[in-house]
Order: structure tokens, then sequence, then C-alpha cells
């Protein structure tokens, strides 16, 4: 069996829970359902849990890509400068 390479980032232990919140709260986490239903099950990911669990394929490419998913969930986030916001004052 293969091993996946470690990389660094995303789903460090430290940054997990807020990147697991912000992954949650994000819309593109609807473009990965299996990546979704991981998070809602456990409080972290990581190889061994996908291993123990008999994870599929595309849950281990799923799993590779996690630093760029979290990436996109981080720019849903962004301030967009180009509308405005009308302040209502009392």
């Amino acid at each position: 069996m293969k091993t996946i390479p470690q990389r660094g980032g995303s789903f460090e232990k430290a940054d997990y829970k807020k990147e697991r919140n912000l992954l949650l709260f994000s819309h593109v986490i609807n473009d990965y359902p299996l990546l979704k239903k991981r998070l809602e099950k456990h409080t972290t990911i990581d190889e061994q849990i996908l291993k123990k669990e008999k994870a599929t394929v595309e849950e281990y490419n799923i799993y590779r890509m996690r630093n760029d998913i979290v990436t996109q969930a981080k720019n849903e986030w962004e301030i967009d400068t180009s509308r405005s916001v009308d302040i209502l004052c009392k």
C-alpha cells in the first residue's frame, strides 16, 4: 500500500479547529461532500484515520488537496472592495 506524503500546513493539529470551522461554514465544502462528511464525523483528519476507515482513493485525493481547499475557503471570506455598504447612524 502506498503511503501519502505528509504536507505541512492546513490540517496540523494546532490550526485544525479554526480551519475545520472555516471549511464547514464555507461554500466550497459543498464541492467536496466526502470531505464534509469526514469533517462532521471527526475532530481531526489524518492519514491514520483514513487508513483505519479504509478510505477510498477519492478521499485520499481530497486529503492531498486540503491546502488548496482551505485556500479557496479563505478566499470566500476576503473583503470585496468593489461593493459598498451603507452605514446607518442613529
